[in-house]
């Protein structure tokens, strides 16, 4: 591979997908809800994975066939998507600021 950056992104990648399975698994063994676990651990990492860690495990009813509602669960779902949406944004104005600061600099050599 020519690319180190392809190879960087692909290494990354799968250090947060095994990061979200193993939030998956966490979520699971605590009769937690795993999708939802899974989305956590992928949006904020090592916190989420972290939060499921140290969680309570939920008691299951057997007459309701059913658990616990995971209220941790949605909470650290909108914490996280609130975090994440806010990094795009952030980054995305200063990709546009060197950008243009760049833009700028190349156009003032060229007046020169």
């Amino acid at each position: 591979m020519k690319d180190p950056q392809t190879l960087l992104w692909i290494i990354l990648g799968f250090f947060w997908f095994l990061i979200g399975c193993a939030g998956s698994s966490l979520a699971s063994k605590r009769n937690r809800n795993q999708p939802l676990w899974f989305a956590n651990c992928i949006l904020s990492g090592l916190f989420g994975l972290l939060v499921v860690a140290c969680s309570t495990t939920l008691d299951y009813d057997e007459e309701t066939d059913s658990t616990e509602p995971d209220i941790l669960g949605w909470i650290v779902l909108v914490v996280s998507l609130i975090i994440f949406g806010l990094c795009i944004k952030y980054g995305y104005m200063e990709y546009k600021s060197y950008h243009d600061q760049m833009y700028w600099n190349s156009y003032f050599m060229l007046m020169k």
